[in-house]
């Protein structure tokens, strides 16, 4: 059997020999081997086997198990360049000189490669060449490109190549003014073919003919010599470059690594790694929307499993921080969306409705497992989002918790205030029935300050949390605001979703530019309300409801009057007969960081109605503080330390609405965290204040490039059609499918801080239980990655 690769030419000849000389063998070769590619030990082996019958003392089919087994483990690793090849240095370079001569200009320079060990930096992440086609065609390229496009050109060849190829080019450039950048990465020997020396490395300094004196003879006007290592440098100096008019040759100078390690190896120096400083490196750190999440739920997990079709797991890992994922992926503020870093490419990914597709599709079976039961008794006011998550968490800790909620169900404004079209309440009761199921008591239709006073919960209990929310309405505040005709929209909400009939009127009016006024507005077209129209201050980019249900209610009808505010409330024979509202213009922003609204003067305007719904804030309803714990309220709400919600009355706890005034469901779900956190301490008798870093929102520090995302389209939410919705309450949003969920969750970027891998892919630097990590047995020290980590994180060796 004859063993070659590509054409059979030696096979052909040992058949000739035996033919003339008569003798009978039978000549096998390419009737066995592959006549494409290289051969590998398995393709020999087994075309042996098959010709002798023995069988190869490798078992093959075991390692095509093992691989299938591993290959969804195992990272793809393309070839690349060696760790420590000057190359991989210069590539970036090019790059990073490039995106910023595009950044400045808006054009992209065109770069041509060519063929050698450097060839390989056409992989990502490099992506080194935009055209490459045959050894030392590089600058040749690069001429021809300087003629038809109006962009830089930066070409780049090996030094090797540039004696035998590059030359030419560069002087038809000179001759024909070209503008290109040419970049000759001289490592002082030919890697890709067994490291012969060349005319500018001969071994010896005196013969050796410098490739930038040869630019200089030639004409070229911009000649430089850098160290590849060198990276401030040598961007510097290809910034010039790319900017000077005409040719311009740029030597990016650096031993093969391969040579600099034989030549330590003969000398007795050793070879230091760099390391990385676990405490700077913020590989794995949160994310930019986990980091806004007041719960931090790990949004760059859940999205990666659902990207791979994994939802069960997905739904699993967002149970860890949050029990309620069908509730929350329906009424989320989506603070996350927000500081999405896709946006600056084109849209925030779909967080929310992702983790609803989630719980939609996913199965998992609940835990009700608790700890150690603990004689310590808890009491909850309020069954809103606060005070059911502080119960969900006291009671998994062991804890006797005991919730007392005045309305006659649980989930506070999530049951009487959100509608069931945006929430149905199945959902609310399915997930709410969680807390009854891991056994804590409730107390409905009980009523902190009636039925029972704070003092006896202080005397019955170990620990009280106030969580009764914020469910009186504000006045409007202006004249006739009190007539009759005129309801809160707290109220309104209230009455419609505990089965109190509503008459609709022909018109409607609602004063507000939040998500309650936005409800009720929505409400009120189900309810057959025929004119509805929403009267807010400021302009639509600063209405603090959320967008998709502004946009969902113009749809259904509701109309918008903006930039406009009451003036007075008009009364006519008792009864309200509209409303006097004055147009408004944006001065400068106020402590909520939107533009102040500014009457203007003579622009009063009237709006005919029969019924007024001011739908302007929530606040707390905090009669029940009495006693001793009236001194911990102020201006109308509670006084609690923003870290441990402790107040001024020992054992007593609050957060949520009553202590920050009308928040988010989310927000809410955090503080009824923070306090279950701070309890447990004050039961146990620990500092309440230690152990608390990353329960606030924070910002993340993690540095993400979005350079040269290619634009995707975000997912839009499906909806019952406007015409379906008139007359009922069915939910409007209808869910994102499995696959649509699954190609929404590919959008996302993984925000993780691995510049040093995703810019330079040095196959020395690894990822090591979620952080980065030097390999140590093949990192040879160069210090490239420490240049390039924007948290000096790496650093030399000692």
């Amino acid at each position: 059997m004859v063993v070659e690769e590509l054409e059979p030419f030696v096979e052909d000849a040992v058949k000739v020999v035996a033919k003339d000389n008569d003798i009978a063998v039978k000549v096998h070769g390419k009737d066995v081997l592959s006549l494409e590619g290289e051969l590998s030990t398995r393709q020999v082996a087994e075309a042996l086997s098959k010709l002798t019958g023995i069988k190869p003392p490798i078992d093959f089919a075991e390692i095509d198990k093992i691989r299938e087994e591993t290959d969804a483990l195992l990272p793809l690793r393309p070839p690349t360049m060696c760790a420590g090849c000057p190359h991989r240095a210069s590539f970036y370079a090019i790059n990073i000189a490039c995106r910023r001569y595009q950044q400045e200009t808006g054009k992209e320079p065109v770069k041509t490669g060519d063929i050698g060990c450097y060839a390989l930096g056409a992989n990502a992440p490099l992506n080194a060449d935009d055209v490459a086609i045959c050894m030392g065609g590089a600058f040749g390229l690069a001429n021809g490109f300087a003629h038809v496009v109006d962009v830089p050109v930066v070409a780049h060849l090996g030094d090797s190549t540039f004696f035998h190829s590059g030359i030419p080019p560069m002087i038809n450039a000179v001759y024909n003014k070209s503008n290109i950048t040419m970049v000759v990465l001289d490592n002082s020997t030919t890697g890709m073919t067994g490291f012969q020396p060349h005319p500018g490395a001969s071994g010896d300094v005196n013969l050796d003919i410098k490739i930038e004196d040869i630019a200089r003879a030639s004409g070229v006007k911009f000649v430089e010599v850098v160290d590849a290592f060198d990276l401030p440098k040598l961007i510097d100096v290809l910034e010039k470059a790319i900017k000077f008019d005409g040719p311009s040759v740029v030597v990016t100078r650096r031993l093969c690594n391969i040579l600099d390690q034989r030549e330590k190896r003969k000398t007795g120096e050793k070879t230091l790694p760099d390391v990385v400083d676990s405490d700077k490196c913020l590989a794995g750190s949160p994310p930019y929307c986990q980091a806004t999440c007041p719960l931090h739920i790990d949004i760059r997990g859940y999205v990666g499993l659902i990207k791979e079709g994994k939802l069960d797991e997905a739904l699993a890992l967002i149970k860890e921080s949050l029990p309620f994922p069908s509730i929350i992926g329906r009424i989320c503020t989506r603070p996350c969306e927000s500081k999405c870093k896709r946006s600056e490419v084109e849209a925030a990914i779909a967080i929310n409705a992702l983790k609803r597709a989630a719980a939609d599709f996913g199965k998992y079976k609940e835990d009700y497992s608790i700890a150690a039961e603990k004689k310590e008794k808890v009491a909850v006011v309020g069954g809103g989002p606060a005070g059911i998550m502080a119960a969900y968490d006291l009671r998994k800790m062991g804890y006797q918790v005991t919730i007392f909620e005045a309305l006659s169900k649980l989930g506070g404004m999530m049951a009487v205030g959100i509608p069931e079209f945006r929430l149905p309440r199945d959902i609310l009761t399915k997930e709410t029935d969680i807390i009854k199921k891991l056994g804590v008591e409730i107390k409905l239709n009980t009523r902190v300050g009636k039925d029972i006073t704070l003092t006896d919960l202080k005397k019955g209990y170990n620990a009280v949390f106030i969580a009764a929310g914020a469910h009186k309405g504000r006045n409007l505040g202006i004249e006739n605001s009190h007539a009759d005709g005129i309801i809160d929209g707290t109220e309104f909400l209230y009455k419609v979703n505990t089965g109190v009939k509503v008459k609709a009127e022909d018109k409607v009016v609602v004063v507000g530019g939040g998500n309650v006024a936005i409800d009720c507005a929505r409400t009120c077209v189900r309810l057959g309300f025929r004119d509805v129209n929403i009267v807010y201050r400021r302009s639509r980019a600063e209405m603090p409801a959320i967008a998709d249900e502004v946009t969902e209610a113009e749809h259904e009808g509701v109309k918008l009057t903006l930039l406009s505010g009451p003036n007075k409330v008009v009364v006519k024979s008792g009864k309200i007969a509209g409303l006097e509202c004055i147009k408004m213009k944006l001065g400068e922003a106020d402590s909520s960081g939107r533009r102040r609204p500014v009457p203007v003067t003579g622009s009063e305007f009237f709006i005919e109605t029969g019924l007024i719904i001011a739908a302007v804030g929530e606040e707390p309803d905090l009669g029940f503080m009495t006693g001793d714990a009236a001194k911990v309220v102020a201006d109308g709400y509670i006084k609690a330390d923003p870290v441990t919600l402790e107040t001024g009355v020992k054992g007593v706890f609050a957060g949520g609405d009553v202590v920050t005034g009308a928040a988010t469901v989310i927000q809410a779900l955090a503080a009824g965290r923070k306090a279950a956190i701070s309890i447990d301490k004050y039961l146990k008798g620990e500092p309440l204040d230690t152990g608390r870093d990353g329960e606030a929102v924070f910002e993340s520090k993690l540095i993400v490039d979005t350079w040269g995302i290619v634009q995707e389209s975000r997912a839009s939410m499906p909806v019952l059609p406007v015409a379906q919705r008139k007359g009922n309450f069915k939910e409007v949003e209808t869910g994102l499918t499995r696959e649509k969920a699954i190609n929404e969750a590919k959008r996302c970027l993984s925000c993780d801080c691995r510049i040093c891998i995703n810019l330079l892919g040095c196959p020395a630097l690894i990822m090591d239980k979620g952080k980065v990590a030097v390999d140590a047995s093949g990192c040879p020290g160069c210090g490239v990655c420490a240049q390039v980590c924007p948290h000096d994180a790496i650093k030399a060796g000692d």
